[in-house]
């Protein structure tokens, strides 16, 4: 079980702060961020576009996670 938690925009779509999913041991971001849309249909159009951080750390589609993975998934920002 991998917590995901979400921000702003995220946050506001999936109606949680915080997504439990089940996912493979050793799966990527990517397979975490299809999972993320199978569970929350709401985030399908924000979905490609977050950026996630694993551990602290922003993390690419092929970062493997660990069972105790500390995630947060960030819509894209703008300002000025």
């Amino acid at each position: 079980m991998v917590r995901v938690r979400l921000y702003a925009a995220a946050q506001e779509r999936a109606g949680q702060a915080v997504v439990e999913l089940s996912v493979d041991p050793g799966c990527t971001v990517r397979a975490l961020r299809a999972a993320l849309v199978d569970q929350l249909p709401t985030l399908r159009e924000i979905a490609p576009h977050l950026v996630f951080a694993v551990d602290r750390q922003y993390a690419t589609d092929d970062c493997p996670l660990g069972p105790e993975s500390e995630v947060a998934g960030f819509p894209p920002v703008s300002g000025g």
